[in-house]
Formats: C-alpha cells, structure tokens, sequence
C-alpha cells in the first residue's frame, strides 16, 4: 500500500510563543505551575509532518494505543511530564462552557476589556489580540493578574490546548483562572494528553479528509525519538555526527536544542512510506528516561510521578481519554507479574462543542471526573513496587499514616459516598461507582501518598 505525504495545517502555534516578551512579573507569579517553561518552547526543531503521518498510520482505533516493532505503546503522563514539563497532579481542567454573553463579562471581569473576543460564535479569545494589548505591564500597575491571565490563556491556545478557531482560545480557560493562585492546582498535563490524544484518533479516523491537526507535532516527534532506537539518525541524518542525548528538563527544549543545532544541513526528508515501514521494524526502548538522574524533575514536579502509574481517565473539558500505562509494562519499569487488577473505565466518550449547547462539562462528566478525582486508587501495580522504583517516599512514620488511614475511614462514615471531594449528587444512584469504590478500599497498597525527600529516596537506576 502506498502512503502519500498530505499537507496538514497544524493549529499548534509554538513559534508565536516567541513574540511574547515575558515579563519578570509575570514570571514570578507563574513560578512552578508548570507555565513557566512555555515561553521556551517556540519552534526550533524541524517539525516533520511526514514522521508524524506515519505514526497516526501505526494508531490502531481497535486497541486505542499505537502498534510500533509490533509492541503496543501510547504516550503517558510520564512522558507528558518529562518532554513537556506540566505538572500531571490536580484538579482535572474542566467547567463551564460559556456563551456570547457569558464570554463578554468573563473578559470584562477578568481581562478588563471585551474587545479581544474573536470567532463567529463570540465565545474564543484572541491570541493576537492578547499579544498586543496585554504583552506589556504598566510600570505603575500594581495588580499584574490581568497580565498573568493573558499570557496563560496565549500559552494554552497557542500550544496546549488549540482551538478551532486557529486564531482563538475557548473561553472555558479563561474561567478557570479567576484565582491565579490556583493555577498549580489543575493537571494540565492531563488536559494537554487528553486533547492530543483526541486529536490523534480524530485525524486517524479522517485521515484521506483531515487538513487540519491541533496535536502537538514537537511532542510526538520527541515521544518517538526517546524510544524508537535509532529513529534519530534516520530521521535526521545524525549517523555521522557524534551527539549525546538531552538531559536537561523539560526535554522538548533540550531536544529542540540538539536539533536545531546538529540537523541544519543534515537534514532529509523522508517519505511517510520510508518512516512507516521503519516503524513497522523497530526496538522499542522500555525505558529511556533511565538516563535522567532524580535531580532531573523539578522539586515541585518530583511528588506528580506516581500518577502516572495509575489507570484513569484524563479530561479536557468535552475531550476525554483513558490513561493507559499497562498496555507496556516495561515501559513503566515494570514486567507483567507486576500489574494489579485493571478495573473498567467510564467509556471516554468526548463530545463534539456546538454552538447552540453550552454545557458544565463537570456536571456532563461526571463519572468520569469521578474517577480522576480517585485516581490514586487505581495504581496498576502494588505500592510497594512504587517505593521500590523510586517514584513514591516510602512512609517511615507508620503510625502517623494509621492515624491518617483512621481519620480518613472516620470521615468516609460521617460523610457517605462523599469521598476525594466528589459530590453526593453526582454519584447518586450510581451502583457501578459504588461497588468499585468498595473494592478499591479493600487493596492493600492503598496508602497515602508523600511527597518524595530528595535526601532519603535514592533516584532509579540508570
């Protein structure tokens, strides 16, 4: 069968991230919300539409999971974290969608103005109108959250989370950004895989069709590099040319670097057909990030990565898809003794926006934000296994952590079905749920999770 290359627009916008001048202030209040490492993140490196064709051939929609060498591998929240460098833990991005005049006292409210409202619908956000308006900060401005929101909202459209509309971003972001505070608390991590993922089905699906893509090409191709061997110097010409693998975090940037630096005349395009079948013949390497040391994550990163041991579904408002980290167990670190009971999932059934609906996506979805909200419950392999790979701290203080399992069940009782900070309402009538949540509290491993002490946990072997 014979694979053409097809010109697909992608509605990423990486290179505009380069025309925000960011400010010190704005740096400062975004620090450790994983937003901070978006400005770095321009387009430097060649995007190679062709290799990204042929890794949507190798997608199977049967399996949900991409078929490369014959294994099944799908990209997870590790591999979010490390190349990306958002945080994975928190609260799921999702809430209301807002309509025309919703959106115009939204952006009164929090952006000041109402005039960087774009789209047929009224209801998107300017990206250049961001730009231009809100780039700069007064020098006597002493509230810069205005500035803050602005320059969030450019960084989701232009490379998290794109819109539609190419030049636009939903006005659902916008919402939750009220309290900049709180930016830390959501996993946009989680949002940004579930949109690409969405997006990768969605192209695969209309594949003859398709011209535009909102998947982050740069995200895929650094996903392949890291553990298709040798894809590199195929792809990049690099088999004549000494380099040493990035080690610097987050690894979009440092790939981005080597790159741009060693393939400005190494470069050759090859045909989808040409990476397909390389594809098709390849190693998997299990585990790639052996090479990084524990320093590598940031501290405030470092507690997130027992998260992506866990079997749970990843939202983006109406976009939805399940985490899947046990279809290659080696890739975790883990052989396939080590899985635990895999417990179903609510169907990742994502919805098609429309103008005339705008629904409270956490209402709309409920089981499902159910199901993060737990998803420490549903670890795919024993806690133990976690301490001894290094992702968790082991817990020294086992009193202090029967103390915590005994106020937990205290307030379980006092409280009902109410648990993980899910509504009573929304697992009303739900016996499904509430026989999974019976089971979970019966596993063994279930413990609490602690924060990982750099001076006490010895980082994975290389």
């Amino acid at each position: 069968m014979a694979y053409r290359s097809k010109q697909i627009f992608t509605r990423n916008h990486q290179v505009e991230l380069s025309k925000w001048n960011l400010d010190n202030r704005v740096l400062l209040r975004i620090n450790e919300t994983g937003f901070e490492n978006i400005h770095h993140m321009h387009n430097m490196m060649r995007t190679d539409l062709n290799l990204f064709l042929a890794l949507i051939h190798c997608y199977s929609l049967e399996e949900h999971c991409f078929i490369i060498g014959h294994r099944r591998i799908v990209p997870t929240l590790e591999d979010v974290l490390r190349i990306m460098g958002l945080p994975i833990d928190g609260k799921a991005v999702t809430g209301k969608d807002f309509e025309r005049t919703e959106t115009e006292e939204l952006c009164y409210e929090l952006l000041g103005d109402t005039r960087y409202i774009s789209g047929r619908s009224g209801t998107e956000i300017s990206l250049k109108g961001l730009r231009e308006n809100l780039q700069y900060i007064p020098r006597d401005s002493e509230d810069i959250d205005i500035y803050v929101r602005a320059y969030v909202l450019h960084g989701i459209g232009c490379l998290i989370c794109p819109s539609m509309n190419p030049s636009g971003v939903s006005s659902m972001f916008l919402g939750l950004l009220r309290n900049i505070d709180e930016l830390k608390n959501f996993a946009w991590g989680a949002a940004f895989l579930a949109q690409s993922m969405n997006q990768v089905r969605h192209l695969k699906t209309n594949i003859d069709s398709a011209t535009t893509t909102g998947a982050c090409i740069p995200f895929f191709m650094v996903f392949l590099f890291e553990h298709v061997n040798g894809l590199t110097n195929a792809s990049m010409r690099l088999n004549q040319i000494h380099f040493e693998l990035p080690i610097e975090f987050p690894l979009l940037v440092s790939w981005s670097f080597l790159l741009v630096n060693k393939s400005k005349n190494n470069h050759g395009k090859l045909s989808v057909e040409t990476f397909l079948h390389f594809l098709e013949r390849s190693e998997i390497l299990p585990r790639p990030y052996n090479r990084l040391d524990f320093a590598f994550l940031p501290p405030y990163l470092r507690s997130h990565l027992h998260v992506a041991y866990t079997h749970t579904v990843l939202i983006c408002f109406e976009q939805l898809t399940h985490h899947k980290p046990h279809i290659f167990p080696e890739k975790m670190g883990l052989e396939q003794r080590d899985i635990g009971e895999i417990h179903s999932l609510p169907k990742p059934s994502s919805k098609q926006r429309k103008a005339a609906e705008k629904p409270d996506w956490a209402l709309k979805f409920n089981k499902h934000v159910a199901f993060w909200n737990n998803r420490t419950n549903h670890f795919i392999c024993s806690y133990d296994k976690l301490i001894e790979l290094g992702v968790v701290g082991e817990n020294e203080d086992e009193e202090a952590g029967n103390e915590d399992d005994d106020e937990e069940a205290e307030n379980e009782d006092d409280d009902g079905d109410d648990e993980e900070g899910v509504d009573e309402d929304d697992q009303a009538g739900d016996e499904d749920d509430d026989g999974l949540r019976r089971r979970n509290l019966s596993m063994p491993w279930k413990k609490r999770i602690i924060e990982i002490d750099t001076n006490k946990t010895k980082a994975p072997n290389a």
